[in-house]
């Protein structure tokens, strides 16, 4: 097993963090000569081989998507989620682009989103339209996070090219569906208030109208009694 593909195994930075430390010291020990310090090497790398299978099956038993992406746009890793997601074996889907998952120019909105990623504020939250298993476009919640950068010598927390990017998603469009029809909701109610204030200002114009016709004719009624009785 790789020991340098160890740091990237997980989905927390600050585990990120301790296994960079542990290949550090596992290379250290490696060039310390005897054969105690070679045997400390031996174990330390079967420690970072178990934690790694241990920080894969975290991966790959969340119920979110995990899935990850360079600057270009091809998948380099996903779990298993995601092969159920979009209904394809891992095989299928890694080396393949993110365009193919997004509508039409959701990868240029993603894409520039990524970009002013930085590594003093390396996360983002969104919300775009995805590519469900059927074509249909799905809403997802995806926490974006640039993992691996190459960094510009003239400004030490600017992102430039051969990033890569991990994505922790959730389907959230039964919730947008709701949101939806609650938005129609309130705006049907609102156009029916509307319509029923304006129908009862035309009542109440109307009343009035019969109201000053009656007094009318009163009016009438009572100027001819008096010529009558004269």
């Amino acid at each position: 097993m790789a020991v340098d593909s160890i740091s990237s195994s997980s989905t927390n930075p600050s585990s990120q963090e301790e296994a960079q430390e542990l290949q550090e010291l596992y290379a250290l020990l490696q060039r310390l000569p005897g054969e105690r310090a070679q045997a400390r090497a031996r174990t330390l790398l079967q420690h970072l081989e178990r934690r790694e299978a241990r920080l894969w099956a975290v991966v790959h038993d969340q119920t979110e998507l995990v899935f990850r992406f360079h600057a270009g746009g091809r998948v380099t890793f996903v779990n298993r989620a995601c092969c159920r997601y979009w209904r394809r074996e891992r095989v299928d889907l890694l080396g393949r682009p993110v365009q193919s998952l997004l509508p039409q120019d959701g990868w240029k909105q993603l894409l520039r989103t990524a970009r002013r990623l930085t590594l003093a504020d390396p996360v983002v939250q969104l919300e775009p339209r995805v590519l469900g298993a059927d074509g249909q476009p799905r809403y997802h919640a995806w926490t974006l996070r640039v993992i691996r950068t190459r960094v510009d010598d003239s400004e030490q927390n600017v992102v430039v090219g051969g990033a890569e990017y991990q994505v922790v998603a959730r389907d959230v469009t039964e919730r947008q569906q709701q949101q939806q029809l609650l938005a129609q909701h309130i705006a049907a109610r609102r156009v029916a208030e509307s319509e029923l204030r304006s129908d009862l200002v035309d009542l109440q114009q109307r009343y009035d109208r019969v109201e000053l016709e009656l007094q009318q004719a009163r009016a009438l009624l009572g100027a001819g009694a008096d010529d009558g009785t004269r």
